[in-house]
């Protein structure tokens, strides 16, 4: 893949009379509206129109947090054709209207806990277009907060359907990030765990597992995203963390094919035992092209990896592009922990500014790929836009 800058950017400031919006931390888009979302490292939530590359609006959705997940779905609870609906690190769900209205208020809120690091995920349980949806997060148990579950909720009424005690599986460590698994309509979602397993939960139960080829590896799954090849089988990529100094180079990328034949039979399994790409710089995020051939990845380095896919999971990278501004070598594991603070506020510009992370990517319907800018390239409030493939 040559080098190459993004097609566009796309500047974002704060709501009128604020100046400066930090950094993007998550994409959504509206495809009707052609509205572009994104969720930002201080709370506030700005949408731009796609197509004539502006801003048109800009609010503070989650004060003293950062928006960690973005999503725009219809949620029949909320009697909305479509709604966006966004998370912050205080475990706020919201679910906000798209028509964009001055001094926007939530719709709903669904209270999770008080801190997380894993977004919710949000999608359709089956094919049919016309299906409800179902959304999943972690949640802390209102009468012991000690106990930390995996709830997923329908959109029809928001009502819980099924529920993961997580101290059943409490030695893989905290769970990190979660995605919902298309297929027959019952509620199947994976988790990845600190540990650096993946689970495979139907209707609440554990039903298949990957952990780490390596002993040695315990690094913390960052991303997951699922592709459904068909009604049997779904890809899912796997983004991991960079390597401290001195550790064991391991890759940070896989990919895993599920395999469904029938509502008991599962296999979880890695598609190729040599890893699709040897790089170890640590994954921040993971986008699906919408035909499922190409898929990219965001990394802590600022670059973004880009994989041609088969449907029977064959990946071949295809090389990187990289962020304007950011820096070569990548950024440090303690600026892009430290970037993910519940409070914003409580870091020092230094601190808040060493991340190179492209915390969020994105293929829209007409295959532009959107990704953040890496706050320590300079790209406070900036969306980057790429002419990736779109051909092919």
């Amino acid at each position: 893949m040559p080098e190459s800058l993004p097609a566009s950017s796309v500047p974002l400031v704060g709501p009128k009379g604020t100046g400066s919006i930090k950094s993007c931390v998550c994409i959504a888009y509206a495809e009707q509206s052609e509205v572009l979302f994104a969720g930002h490292s201080d709370g506030h939530i700005s949408a731009c129109n796609f197509v004539r590359k502006r801003q048109c609006a800009a609010w503070l959705a989650h004060p003293k947090s950062q928006v960690i997940g973005l999503a725009v779905a219809p949620w029949k609870a909320v009697t909305r054709e479509a709604c966006l609906i966004s998370q912050g690190r205080d475990g706020k769900i919201r679910f906000w209207d798209t028509d964009l209205t001055p001094s926007p208020k939530p719709l709903l809120e669904v209270v999770c806990c008080q801190y997380t690091l894993c977004p919710f995920n949000i999608w359709q349980p089956s094919s049919n277009l016309h299906t409800d949806r179902y959304l999943v997060y972690v949640g802390v148990d209102e009468e012991d907060a000690s106990t930390v579950n995996l709830e997923a909720i329908r959109s029809l009424d928001s009502l819980t359907i099924c529920s993961v005690d997580a101290s059943q599986i409490s030695r893989l460590g905290m769970c990190m990030a979660l995605s919902g698994v298309t297929c027959d309509g019952t509620c199947y979602f994976l988790g990845g765990f600190e540990a650096g397993c993946v689970v495979l939960f139907v209707e609440g139960r554990q039903v298949a597992r990957v952990s780490p080829l390596s002993p040695s590896d315990i690094r913390p799954i960052t991303c997951l995203a699922a592709f459904t090849v068909n009604a049997s089988i779904t890809l899912i990529a796997v983004g991991k963390s960079a390597v401290a100094d001195g550790d064991e180079q391991l890759p940070d990328f896989e990919l895993l094919k599920l395999t469904s034949k029938d509502c008991s039979n599962f296999l979880l399994e890695r598609c190729t035992k040599k890893p699709p790409s040897n790089e170890f710089s640590g994954i921040s995020s993971l986008t699906w092209r919408n035909d499922g051939r190409l898929l990219a990845a965001g990394q802590w380095n600022g670059d973004i990896r880009c994989f041609a896919v088969t449907p029977k999971g064959r990946a071949r990278c295809l090389g990187n592009l990289r962020s304007p501004g950011a820096v070569v070598g990548g950024g440090t594991l303690l600026g892009d922990w430290s970037s993910i603070s519940t409070d914003p506020s409580k870091l020092t510009p230094g601190e808040r500014d060493q991340s190179l992370s492209v915390r969020g990517a994105l293929f829209l319907p007409s295959k532009w790929l959107v990704t953040t800018a890496p706050a320590s390239a300079g790209g406070l409030g900036t969306l980057n836009v790429w002419d990736v493939y779109r051909d092919s």
